[in-house]
């Protein structure tokens, strides 16, 4: 009986005691008082249902539409209702970040980016109890309807769920060890912010690893249905990004091009034929797999 009592307070999620040494106002960078308002510009932040909304004032559109994807009454929304084990089980990228990115991740203060379940904030809290994991997202709604009954399946839940403009971190710099982002950054209006506020926050030796998708041009036509779908559905950006446009990124940034890497490992594949085309570009040098076929990008940048 009281082991059960144990698990069941385990996979509660974490009571909102926020770290306020560490958030800061999106709007002006000022320090939170107690009462979450900014003591510098007096912006008023609130919490509902264990999420901390800390968005700036001024978002762009399809950032605010994201907010629309677990809206009521929206299929995500009515398909996650009760039963948030449909959109976590099964699926290859939690068993990729279990088998070969949690332990490249320095253990301490983690940052998840762009969440939206934030499955990997709660794989490093039960991993590594005690590290401080956040989890976010720019959706209130997918940290509420998504993030908190996700936690539910595992050992123990992120410490904090928070609402946040991956391109306006409202974190004071050098506060993180390791920060994951994986396939969001396609859906930036201006990826270079996020990699150049990923920097700042990072402590010296810290770690970012990122994963998306590089789209030849020549390819666009197999994901441009699907994207232009999603778009316009939700109203939120679902860019294809070419391998040269994610040079051009990460020159824009404080990370180096050094950090991008292609990544033809098929073992994560949902598809057959997607898995069996992955073993054939696997076997080709990167850079003619890269400039040919789709391959997954693999940033990883260690900060000085």
């Amino acid at each position: 009986m009281e082991t059960g009592t144990r698990q069941s307070a385990a996979r509660t999620p974490a009571s909102p005691r926020y770290e306020l040494d560490v958030i800061r106002c999106p709007n002006c960078s000022g320090i939170l008082g107690p009462d979450l308002a900014c003591c510098s510009c007096r912006t008023a932040f609130h919490e509902e249902l264990g999420v901390l909304e800390l968005l700036p004032s001024a978002l762009d559109t399809v950032k605010q539409q994201e907010d629309s994807v677990f809206a009521d009454g929206s299929a995500d929304r009515r398909k996650f209702a009760g039963r948030p084990w449909r959109m976590i089980v099964g699926r290859k990228e939690i068993t990729r970040f279990d088998q070969e990115i949690l332990d490249q991740l320095p253990p301490g203060r983690f940052l998840e980016i762009g969440g939206e379940l934030c499955w990997a904030a709660c794989m490093v809290k039960s991993v590594r109890p005690d590290s401080v994991a956040y989890g976010t997202d720019v959706s209130p709604n997918a940290l509420r309807h998504g993030a908190v009954p996700a936690a539910q399946m595992f050992p123990r839940a992120p410490d904090y769920l928070i609402a946040v403009d991956a391109e306006c971190l409202p974190f004071a710099d050098g506060t993180f060890d390791a920060v994951f982002a994986s396939t969001m950054i396609h859906h930036l209006p201006h990826p270079s912010r996020m990699f150049d506020e990923v920097d700042r926050i990072l402590k010296p030796g810290g770690r970012l690893i990122a994963v998306d998708a590089a789209i030849p041009r020549h390819f666009r036509w197999v994901f441009s249905g699907i994207a232009a779908e999603r778009s316009g559905e939700f109203g939120m950006q679902e860019d294809l990004i070419p391998w040269t446009r994610w040079e051009q990124i990460l020159k824009g940034s404080r990370v180096p091009v050094s950090a991008l890497s292609a990544y033809t490992k098929p073992d994560y594949q949902y598809s057959p034929l997607f898995m069996l085309a992955g073993r054939l570009i696997d076997r080709l040098p990167q850079r003619l797999a890269r400039a040919l076929f789709p391959v997954g990008v693999l940033i990883t940048y260690t900060k000085p």
